[in-house]
């Protein structure tokens, strides 16, 4: 499953990490373990942040990957995410739906209904 994490890095945690070369090598540590399809460093909030998008086995996966934010005193957010072809598939017409005297629906629509998040 795709996952945007989002991690905030404490600001004197970092500032002490960044003096002491800790931050750096955490953050090439991680980068290498997530191998991420895509990672960015911006400032939020006055924070230093990564934002990185990766592929996730399975959500027992997740406490590895994220521990390391931790122990840099980081606040970390996990987001499923969808590509472009993943939104596309996503919209296709359910099959048997329509069929079952409902309406042409999509894999999306289910979903939500099934969780009820409308």
């Amino acid at each position: 499953m795709r996952m945007l994490l989002k991690a905030h890095i404490d600001l004197e945690a970092g500032n002490d990490g960044i003096r002491s070369g800790r931050t750096g090598k955490n953050l090439q540590t991680v980068i290498q373990h997530l191998q991420p399809e895509a990672a960015y460093f911006i400032v939020e909030d006055g924070m230093r942040t990564l934002l990185a998008i990766f592929d996730v086995k399975t959500t027992a996966d997740l406490p590895e990957l994220t521990e390391p934010f931790f122990n840099m005193h980081a606040s970390v957010e996990l987001t499923p995410a969808m590509s472009v072809a993943d939104m596309g598939a996503a919209f296709q017409p359910v099959p048997g739906v329509a069929a079952a005297g409902g309406t042409p629906s999509s894999r999306v629509a289910i979903a939500l209904a099934k969780f009820d998040l409308k």
